[in-house]
């Protein structure tokens, strides 16, 4: 018999909505045919919006779960083969994100969670900078996008040249920016990377870039301060190291993500960060109780 508190149907819910995915997974791997959308070599989506819902959602479920031995082995087994089943480097990403920071979280303390709020807001800043001196430009051409010597993969290749492109843009209205979601309109025919392929389709797959681009130094100020308040508060709201830990996890994994796929005015997006707040709520004030 379920019990009917809060923390029994949520941990009820997750394992649902695991199996769901594995048996997904299945059916795609011996049919070759998606359960949802067209299949292309990935079982769970076109794209990897499902995989990121999953990686970020993984840590408030991990709060509901009891400390012990036999439940951490389950954990671990669940994780190992979520982390076979992934396509996609940004969701294995904010996995790994989230593991360093529980680490460093347990191992440097309360400081540890309030650097990496001071690193994080900082990083917004920064990236435009960063990428401009990465070498992200050697991609942004036709021969560099098709240069494989380096080992990069060609989507992270394109990343890095749509990224190198935003600079430059940026450095055309360098205080005040572009305008709001200005990145669908830039001009680019003449920097096509293949007669198939824009430099920048859309959007740039990146919130620090696409804000200072679009709203110009404010905006990239007024999202690093945002950013500081989130994490620092996750980071001193309890005494607690593990459970402020596991409250950071998904929000640098989401910031990650961020960063490395998708626009900052998706409005399923920005749902994400609030649901991912709404569920940490609802999974910390269970296990107070």
């Amino acid at each position: 018999m379920i019990k009917t508190g809060g923390s029994s149907w949520l941990i009820v819910s997750g394992v649902i909505g695991f199996s769901v995915i594995v048996l997904a997974t299945l059916y795609a791997s011996a049919t070759g045919q998606s359960l949802w959308g067209s299949y292309y070599f990935d079982p769970l989506t076109t794209l990897n919006n499902n995989e990121v819902v999953l990686s970020l959602m993984f840590w408030p479920f991990i709060l509901l779960l009891p400390k012990k031995t036999l439940f951490h082995l389950f954990l671990g087994i669940c994780i190992f083969f979520l982390l076979l089943a992934l396509k996609s480097l940004a969701d294995i990403g904010a996995l790994v994100v989230g593991v360093s920071v529980i680490a460093g979280r347990k191992i440097g303390g309360r400081r540890a969670g309030m650097l990496l709020a001071v690193i994080a807001a900082l990083l917004v800043i920064a990236v435009p900078s960063l990428i401009k001196i990465s070498g992200a430009g050697l991609f942004a051409t036709p021969s560099g996008i098709n240069n494989e010597s380096l080992g990069i993969t060609s989507s992270s290749r394109h990343r890095l040249a749509m990224w190198s492109f935003a600079t430059e843009k940026i450095d055309e209205k360098l205080w005040l920016g572009l305008g709001f979601d200005a990145s669908r309109h830039i001009p680019q025919e003449d920097r096509r990377l293949a007669p198939n392929m824009e430099i920048m389709p859309l959007h740039l797959h990146n919130l620090a870039l696409q804000t200072r681009l679009e709203l110009g130094l404010p905006g990239s100020l007024i999202l690093a301060g945002l950013v500081f308040s989130i994490f620092y508060r996750l980071a001193t709201f309890t005494n607690d190291g593990w459970v402020s830990s596991l409250a950071m996890a998904p929000a640098l994994g989401w910031l990650f993500v961020a960063n490395v796929s998708y626009s900052m005015w998706q409005s399923w997006w920005i749902a994400l960060a609030f649901l991912l707040a709404i569920f940490m709520k609802f999974a910390l004030a269970i296990r107070q109780r």
